[in-house]
């Protein structure tokens, strides 16, 4: 009898501190319960690779290299499904910023799709200012996109003259207009590639890098 009072004096005891706690904090055990509930909710799932954007690096400043890798976009259910589906996995150019120079310009492709593009389309590179005018539009001869049959890999090189970049920042796109020459200046119209943040279909250029020069100190052409 002696032992069950004794018992039910400390089950009394226990009773009133937590009592008491809750008083002093009646948040607390809200907040406990709370955060039980949020370790069990899973994690955030991976974000959709059509979000990811091109990763560039740039090394140098008067001679400068762009090396920039891709990734594939992904496919939606009213892409056609015998279409070719071009997508750029690496771009690599160089080229001097204060002088005349020959830029060395490297696009590495893939058809992910089921069939070749025909027409080919002629591939052009362009480059704009950051007020939007057009510094250098080159046609790319060597780009050859009828070549990437279905699951082919290849790497189209050019070279060639340009000249030099005053004080700015600098988009680098693909422009590659429709074979039809009355759509060729039609956005619209222009073919766009399956590389996640590439394609820009307000503008009809495929976005591949940007780079900038500081101004010259010395050079009136920056003024």
């Amino acid at each position: 009898m002696k032992s069950r009072t004794i018992i039910l004096y400390f089950l009394a005891v226990e009773t009133i501190f937590a009592a008491r706690v809750l008083a002093q904090n009646p948040a607390g055990a809200v907040a406990d319960q709370q955060g039980a509930r949020q370790s069990t909710a899973p994690l955030p799932e991976s974000p959709d690779k059509a979000g990811a954007s091109p990763r560039c690096e740039t090394t140098g400043t008067h001679e400068i290299t762009i090396r920039c890798t891709y990734t594939p976009s992904s496919q939606s259910a009213s892409d056609p499904k015998n279409a070719p589906r071009i997508v750029l996995n690496h771009a690599e150019l160089s080229f001097e910023t204060k002088h005349e120079s020959y830029m060395l310009v490297e696009l590495e492709f893939t058809n992910e799709g089921a069939s070749l593009v025909t027409p080919a389309p002629t591939v052009y590179l362009a480059i704009d200012d950051e007020a939007g005018r057009n510094v250098v539009r080159r046609a790319l001869p060597h780009v050859d996109l009828s070549k990437l049959h279905p699951g082919a890999h290849l790497t189209f090189s050019e070279r060639f003259l340009v000249g030099a970049f005053t004080g700015g920042h600098y988009r680098i796109s693909l422009w590659i207009p429709d074979p039809e020459p009355s759509r060729k200046v039609i956005a619209a119209y222009n073919w766009l590639l399956n590389s996640a943040g590439v394609p820009e279909p307000t503008t009809g250029l495929n976005r591949i890098a940007q780079f900038s020069v500081a101004p010259s100190m010395h050079s009136s052409r920056d003024k």
